[in-house]
């Protein structure tokens, strides 16, 4: 079944025996789209806490009028043990990390205001202080967080998303196949030309992701997208939209989509 990986952020998280907070974020590789951990904000449980969770323990979502449940196949004393957040950063606290050791500032997250009076609001005047050595250095330690492919779906919220010619919109949510714990489709919201109207993507037609300047570029044209299947944020994404989708864009349909089921919310 597919989920809606905005739509599960917030969701209470259960242990086999009691609730233990709930969905804060997902941990996704972005070589392989796969889901690699859920953040869970374990709350007054284990107060200032985020432990990682892997997929080999979820569950499937339970979702009703009223109440929405993550359950997992683990105990509170299991879930005790689990890695914090800071075991497995995603790539864009590490790049925030490296900045804040290279220029010699306190990382954003540890200051009230960093930019308050007296504190140089640019870290590029900065850059000629360090040696030529000291430069490479921090260009291949930039690299190697880029290397690990972890990411954050809710720093990815809000991506700009360029169509082959310009910019089209942004990215919304991503969807992903709860057996598989793959990321299959990139819900993008468009820009003012057509307010508020979402367009489904399957994550094979990205061409690329900028992590450093929050960008995506699609192999799809503007005037393609603008003219795709209506998608709605509670349509179901089932066989009959996914063969209205591949067959308008003229694209094969990978055999791991063919046999999804609806989405659910």
């Amino acid at each position: 079944m597919l989920r809606s990986i905005k739509d599960i952020t917030s969701y209470p998280v259960e242990a086999l025996d009691g609730h233990i907070g709930t969905v804060k974020d997902c941990l996704f590789d972005d070589h392989f789209w796969t889901w690699r951990h859920l953040v869970v904000d374990t709350e007054n449980w284990l107060p200032g806490r985020k432990v990682l969770v892997s997929p080999l323990h979820l569950q499937q979502p339970e979702v009703g009028m009223s109440v929405h449940h993550f359950p997992i196949n683990l105990t509170k004393s299991q879930i005790e043990a689990c890695p914090d957040l800071a075991a497995d950063e995603p790539v864009s606290r590490r790049h925030e990390t490296e900045l804040a050791r290279y220029y010699k500032h306190a990382p954003y997250w540890l200051v009230s205001d960093i930019f308050e009076p007296g504190r140089p609001e640019r870290f590029d005047d900065f850059y000629d202080e360090h040696s030529v050595k000291q430069k490479l250095e921090h260009m291949e330690k930039l690299k190697e967080i880029e290397a690990c492919h972890l990411q954050s779906a809710k720093e990815v919220f809000g991506y700009h998303i360029d169509a082959k010619e310009n910019e089209f919109g942004y990215l919304d949510d991503l969807i992903v196949e709860d057996q598989t714990w793959k990321i299959l489709f990139m819900v993008v919201v468009a820009h003012k030309w057509l307010p508020g109207r979402k367009f489904l993507i399957d994550i094979d037609w990205v061409l690329h992701f900028d992590w450093q300047n929050k960008s995506a570029t699609v192999r799809l044209s503007r005037e393609e997208i603008e003219s795709s299947p209506v998608y709605g944020p509670h349509q179901p994404i089932n066989h009959d939209y996914l063969g209205k989708l591949y067959d308008y864009y003229g694209l094969p349909q990978r055999k791991d989509k063919s046999s999804m089921g609806k989405t659910t919310f």
